[in-house]
Parts: C-alpha cells; structure tokens; sequence
C-alpha cells in the first residue's frame, strides 16, 4: 500500500468512529485481524471480536469524538497519534456511567494487509488518565 491510501484508511477509520458506525470500523480490519489494547486483558482476535470491543467503547461514550493529532506511514505500517473525547453514559466493564467528561491522548500503530485492511494493530493510551477524569482513581500525589 502507498502512503496515501493507508491516510485515506485511517481517514476512513475516524470518521467512521464520529459517526458511531461500528460495522463501518470493524469493515477496516481484516476478518482474521488481531488487535492489542493496553486496557484488554489480551489480544482481541478477528473482525468481529475488535467490532464488539470498539463497539463497547462507543456505547460507553455515546458523544465520543475522534481527533487525528498526527499520522507517520513506513511501508505497510501506519501509526496515528489521536484524542478521543466523550461523556461516561454507558456501563464499561465493572464500571458503571459516571456521566463525566473525559478526554485522552493515544497512539495506534496499524499493520496494514495489500488489501488496505488492518491485520494487526496496538493501542497505547493514557488509561490511567480517563479513570482519574471519571472520577474513579485518585489523582496521583504531589512530587516533593
């Protein structure tokens, strides 16, 4: 793939997160895909498990917005820095709506297939900054 089209797939991938589009999202990753995110207890395997798990996400945070901060592509690989922001409304996992604001900064690195899908892809985001934000992990202390 050329650099252009893995842009336009990500292209493609955020405004599809915007509009809440789960089936639009899960259509980016190859059926056989797998995804790491920090905040899974392991890897998520094939199109429709990463579906059910951005799904999950989206219902969590039914305003959630996604924001490209920066995009890098070498080959078949293409990382983009992102902000995501929304409002607590629905139950996470053994985390009930706090109906609070957050917003957090991560970075997804992306293997992409000849076809253009997603074969593999690892998400790095500051988790512990969105249970502080909803008001469910203490701030941490005050260097000395």
């Amino acid at each position: 793939m050329t650099r252009e089209e893995i842009i336009r797939q990500f292209d493609a991938q955020d405004a599809a997160f915007n509009r809440h589009d789960v089936g639009a999202v899960a259509a980016t990753y190859a059926e056989d895909a797998r995804m790491r995110d920090q905040a899974a207890p392991g890897p998520i395997e094939g199109r429709e498990a990463v579906g059910e798990y951005i799904g999950g996400y989206l219902r969590a945070f039914p305003d959630l917005q996604w924001e490209r901060i920066s995009v890098e592509v070498d080959g078949n690989v293409g990382i983009e820095e992102w902000r995501a922001s929304g409002t607590h409304e629905g139950d996470l996992p053994g985390l009930p709506a706090t109906h609070r604001q957050m917003t957090i900064d991560g970075c997804s690195v992306m293997q992409f297939g000849d076809d253009g899908l997603i074969r593999e892809e690892h998400n790095y985001w500051d988790e512990a900054a969105m249970l502080r934000q909803l008001g469910v992990m203490a701030e941490p202390a005050p260097a000395r």
